[in-house]
């Protein structure tokens, strides 16, 4: 019933309600769309700070090498230090995490296709390699929740 609710408006709503969706289809489809909203505003404000896709600074970030990770590390943090509300910084983080996610992509080794889920020995063993750079954008709490 969410994909009907899309972009909740009040006929939309009645709609969905008379095509058999329940208020908690509703209320699900707002969290989803402020949810995606919040990420697509954190992205953009982190985006603005490091003068890059964050996305793409995130990748780059995690792909740099244990040579250059250090630097790029503190760069990346001074940029997003100028931004007082730490909106920015956020952002940079969960996009942190989608890299980190995308990297462990489980893949089938007689296809090659992705398949779901994650392989959590890649997750683990990646995040262990460029730990002490990750603490720099993570707090403690953070960590923990990226190793379970």
């Amino acid at each position: 019933m969410a994909a009907k609710l899309t972009t909740p408006t009040k006929d939309s709503v009645k709609k969905a309600l008379l095509d058999g969706a329940t208020a908690d289809d509703v209320l699900n489809a707002q969290r989803i769309l402020r949810d995606t909203l919040g990420d697509e505003q954190l992205s953009r404000t982190a985006s603005e700070y490091l003068g890059a896709e964050v996305d793409n600074a995130a990748s780059n970030f995690i792909k740099s090498g244990l040579k250059n990770i250090n630097s790029r590390a503190e760069q990346i943090s001074a940029l997003l230090a100028k931004d007082e509300t730490g909106r920015a910084l956020e952002g940079f983080r969960s996009a942190l995490f989608r890299v980190l996610r995308e990297s462990s992509k489980r893949v089938d080794p007689e296809t090659g296709k992705t398949i779901p889920g994650v392989n959590t020995r890649k997750l683990a063993d990646t995040i262990e390699e460029v730990r002490p750079y990750l603490e720099k954008f993570y707090g403690p709490d953070s960590m923990a929740l990226l190793e379970t």
